[in-house]
């Protein structure tokens, strides 16, 4: 059986749930929670934000300074901030399809893109069609665009069906849509 880990209290890397269980969290929260759980560090930088105030929709000055050092830390040219994975996921696929023309996006097998309507779509074979996981959700229909189903699903841990997809695909294939971090990718 499966259910949801309700957690009452954190710390460093422990967690405890509503049962007084201690369990220790071996995935960091898959990397949400890098320096663990309630790290003063972090707890003083918000109490010191909090005193400046929370602006909601204007950009802070420290956006500027996160994107340096995320440029500095990985090389990237441009760095722009998302509310979460799946927005960003849904951005870089409308960027990846306005820049290119194409349709076509690829993504990996065991690894969450998110929850939008163009990731959540299952396999449909060699053909590139791909069926809706919700059953009611029709073809063309509301939650459920055409140019969703029209991508392909590579397994995580093999380079080469993508090296040749990009190939084969030619002006309608797009670049593959990978996770940034492999953390869950299961086989």
């Amino acid at each position: 059986m499966i259910f949801p880990l309700v957690v009452n209290t954190a710390a460093g890397s422990r967690i405890y749930d509503l049962d007084g269980n201690e369990l220790i969290d071996l995935t960091m929260a898959f990397g949400s929670s890098l320096l663990g759980y309630n790290p003063d560090l972090v707890k003083q930088a918000l109490s010191a934000q909090l005193e400046q105030g929370i602006q909601v929709g204007p950009k802070s000055p420290l956006v500027g300074e996160a994107a340096q050092l995320v440029r500095d830390l990985t090389g990237c040219e441009r760095v722009a901030f998302a509310n979460s994975g799946t927005e960003a996921v849904m951005t870089a696929v409308r960027m990846a399809r306005a820049v290119t023309g194409r349709t076509r996006i690829v993504r990996f097998a065991g690894s969450y893109h998110g929850h939008s309507d163009t990731m959540l779509v299952k396999a449909g074979g060699e053909g590139g069609s791909g069926l809706p996981i919700a059953r009611r959700a029709a073809v063309g229909g509301a939650g459920c665009h055409r140019a969703g189903l029209r991508r392909r699903r590579l397994a995580g841990n093999d380079t080469a069906p993508c090296r040749r997809t990009g190939r084969n695909r030619g002006r309608t294939g797009a670049k593959p849509a990978p996770r940034p971090a492999t953390a869950r990718i299961s086989a």
